[in-house]
């Protein structure tokens, strides 16, 4: 009996990858960690020399990290992943180290009360629309970190242009398996139901609904494939963190030319600061002989 042949389908997968990068202290990084350190020096969003792996990797990601590195991306055409986005990746066998680190992907509201001042100050900071305590538990990307005295970070989160505020009401339903072929993974980030599959989510208890129980906490993959919606502490961080980029949408830009255009740029600048000071010191010596004519 003749082996069947393997069908061929043409055109594009349906579900694709992004561009995406491992965020590491290389050229891209390291201009993305300058400008992060320069808005948040002191802070839990600062990202310091020792946070770097044995393969140059950044290190112990927490919210106010990924946010503050999301800032400054945004400004490259880049961005950091979308959960939808870690859920293809990790689908594919692609996304870097995993089953051995975490990756921040967002925060989420919910109902548990935890960081319970920092979430009604973000609440009051969020246009009305987003205001809708019937489209909560939700998960919120893009926030943008800004200084403040509320709570006991030194910061708090703000919207921004690109920010989402995605329902998520599976959080309501509490800790639980769920399957990981849901197609919801690849449209959201986070499985539609509980159900007998081999992965987790894991969430706070939840109270009554109300902007008194109102919470904001991590969204976070972590190494054993598990979401988690029960990280409370915001600036938590560990070796194992890691933050990843990828393309922002409608971006023509791509990591290596960005390098590429860094180092022409700098180049450029090298030598223009060559010839001018050259300049000056030509001026210099001309004025110099003038002085002497005159004395003579």
């Amino acid at each position: 009996m003749k082996s069947m042949a393997k069908i061929q389908f043409k055109g594009k997968p349906i579900i694709t990858s992004s561009t995406y990068t491992q965020m590491k202290w290389d050229t891209f990084g390291k201009q993305i960690i300058a400008e992060v350190n320069e808005q948040y020096k002191g802070t839990p969003a600062e990202i310091l020399p020792e946070h770097k792996g044995d393969n140059r990797q950044v290190t112990h990601s927490n919210i106010f990290r990924l946010f503050g590195i999301n800032s400054v991306a945004r400004r490259y055409g880049a961005r950091v992943v979308y959960p939808e986005t870690s859920e293809v990746l990790l689908a594919q066998g692609k996304l870097p180290e995993a089953g051995n680190v975490y990756y921040d992907l967002g925060a989420v509201f919910d109902f548990s009360g935890e960081n319970h001042e920092v979430a009604v100050d973000i609440y009051n900071r969020l246009p009305k629309e987003m205001r809708d305590l019937n489209k909560f538990p939700a998960v919120a990307l893009e926030l943008f970190p800004v200084k403040s005295p509320v709570g006991s970070y030194g910061l708090s989160l703000e919207p921004t242009a690109f920010t989402q505020l995605r329902t998520a009401k599976i959080i309501s339903q509490g800790t639980g398996s769920f399957d990981e072929k849901d197609v919801e993974l690849f449209r959201t980030g986070l499985p539609s139901k509980h159900s007998q599959g081999t992965r987790k989510i894991h969430t706070f208890s939840q109270n009554e609904p109300s902007l008194d129980n109102l919470g904001v906490v991590w969204l976070c993959l972590f190494g054993d494939r598990s979401l988690d919606c029960c990280g409370g502490g915001l600036a938590v961080a560990s070796q194992i963190g890691r933050v990843a980029l990828e393309s922002a949408e409608g971006a023509s830009q791509n990591f290596s030319k960005y390098v590429l255009n860094i180092k022409k740029e700098k180049e450029t600048l090298e030598a223009k600061l060559v010839k001018e000071k050259r300049d000056l010191e030509a001026r210099a010596e001309k004025i110099r002989q003038a002085e002497a004519i005159l004395r003579a």
